[in-house]
């Protein structure tokens, strides 16, 4: 059996409004159930930031896989969902991590967002992406379609909800 391998990228909370969590994850299921294959074996790659990556790991069919690709070592990662968040996403990922492998990026002092983007553009067959459409920033959600598109990978593109 093969293996598809599906990355997500997108926004976070600061660029999506959580009241719009139930169209999110609408969206990416229609979108997950039209990639849907019984001749592959398919793992979602995720950076599994707040926002889209853990919305989209949660709704992920039961029977995907899913790779955790981490900007730093797991226990810091959470620490920085924490921190960053008061709504529970360091619990989403506590509840989503166990079930996942685990691929964690080099780092010096911080996240290297660019080295998450080339990870998620170089290994994905298929990129889903919540894009606002706006000018890519280094690392950004804008960036990882790029350079998955100059590798020719599929790239699905979903509009940022909105209310």
């Amino acid at each position: 059996m093969t293996t598809l391998r599906i990355c997500i990228t997108g926004h976070r909370w600061n660029k999506i409004d959580r009241a719009l969590r139930p169209q999110l994850e609408a969206s990416l299921r229609e979108a997950f159930g039209t990639l849907a294959s019984r001749e592959a074996r398919t793992t979602l790659v995720c950076g599994m930031a707040e926002g889209t990556d853990l919305v989209a790991a949660s709704v992920r069919p039961r029977e995907w896989a899913l790779e955790a690709v981490l900007p730093l070592p797991a226990p810091t990662w959470r620490r920085h969902l924490a921190a960053t968040s008061d709504l529970g996403d360091a619990e989403e990922f506590d509840r989503l991590l166990p079930g996942a492998s685990v691929v964690v990026l080099p780092h010096r002092s911080g996240p290297d967002y660019a080295a998450l983007a080339r990870y998620l553009a170089e290994t994905s067959q298929v990129l889903v992406a919540v894009w606002d459409g706006l000018a890519p920033k280094p690392g950004g959600t804008g960036e990882v379609i790029a350079l998955a598109r100059a590798r020719g990978a599929r790239v699905i593109v979903l509009p940022t909800p909105r209310a």
